[in-house]
Formats: C-alpha cells, sequence, structure tokens
C-alpha cells in the first residue's frame, strides 16, 4: 500500500522478527497467514503480517524440537483436509492448525523430507534423500506404507532418492 519494501531479518524482539536470514519456501494461507520455511531457523509463521498493529511472528520446528539436527525446512504444503505438513531435514511434521503443536511422522524422523504430494484419493506421498525414498500417507494419517530399493526385486526402487513428486 506504501510502495516501500519491508525487511524481515532475525532481531532482538522475537515476536516481530524471523529467526534467521535464508528462506527456503513460503506459503501463503488464504486468512493471510504467512508460513516461511528457513534454511537454520525452522518455521516462523507470521500472523497479521499486512497490519503493524496486530503483527507477530511464531517459530516453530526449531531446536527444541531438533535435538540432533539444525532445523532446516524444506517443503510446506497444505492437505484438502486443512492439516499443514512441513518436510524438514529431520522428517515430516503435521500441524493440525496453526495454533497446535506439530508431531512428527515416526517413520520420517531423520530423514530429509523434500517433497510432499497428496494424491486425489486423500493419500499423501512423501519424497525423502536418505532412505527409504518414498512413503504413503493413508488418509488417516496413522497407516505408512514404504517403498525402497530391494536388489532382490528388479520391480523395486533403484535408489532410495526421492526428491520431486509432482502430481
Amino acid at each position: 500500500k506504501t510502495g516501500q519494501f519491508k525487511r524481515f531479518l532475525p532481531g532482538d524482539d522475537k515476536t516481530k522478527s524471523l529467526n534467521d536470514t535464508v528462506i527456503t519456501y513460503i506459503h501463503f494461507e488464504p486468512d493471510r497467514d504467512i508460513w516461511i520455511g528457513t534454511l537454520h531457523g525452522g518455521l516462523n509463521i507470521m500472523h497479521h503480517p499486512y497490519n503493524p498493529d496486530s503483527f507477530c511472528v511464531s517459530h516453530f520446528i526449531t531446536e527444541s524440537l531438533n535435538r540432533n539436527n539444525v532445523p532446516t525446512v524444506y517443503i510446506i504444503r497444505k492437505l484438502k483436509n486443512g492439516q499443514i505438513l512441513v518436510g524438514s531435514l529431520n522428517g515430516l511434521y503435521v500441524f493440525r492448525d496453526k495454533n497446535a503443536e506439530p508431531y512428527i511422522i515416526r517413520e520420517t524422523q531423520n530423514n530429509n523430507v523434500y517433497s510432499v504430494v497428496e494424491d486425489n484419493s486423500g493419500y499423501v506421498w512423501v519424497g525423502s534423500s536418505l532412505g527409504p525414498g518414498l512413503y504413503r500417507l493413508h488418509p488417516d494419517m496413522k497407516t505408512t506404507d514404504v517403498f525402497s530399493y530391494d536388489d532382490r526385486d528388479m520391480f523395486s526402487f533403484r535408489g532410495n532418492k526421492v526428491l520431486f513428486i509432482q502430481k
């Protein structure tokens, strides 16, 4: 509205600033919240970014949630049911809504999750780089199928890295 740019950088006031300078992914929500994945600071959610009076930033998937890894976010996807999935260096996190604490899909823990796609039947396909490679989450988000390389099976994947999935 003003024709001016606003820079968001790490700062002393954590409720008004990002926690990293390297942004890896941006997801815009219809309610105008902005989900920002970063290389070293995890996930930032900007609430009311266009209203200076109520603007604030929440920080999720930070070092406290990633005890053994840097909190890197690679991808953010919203599902048809409203849940938001965040692929990270430490696995796949599920947010039931923007105000809920996330939980991690156990099978993906300690795996780099680069790609997330929901198919027309509600299954979520997850690509990772450390193996097994490809996961399929059932619509209930409780059952996970794993697809990986098996040198005894000529029809299996030829490797355990799935970096990109497209619908």
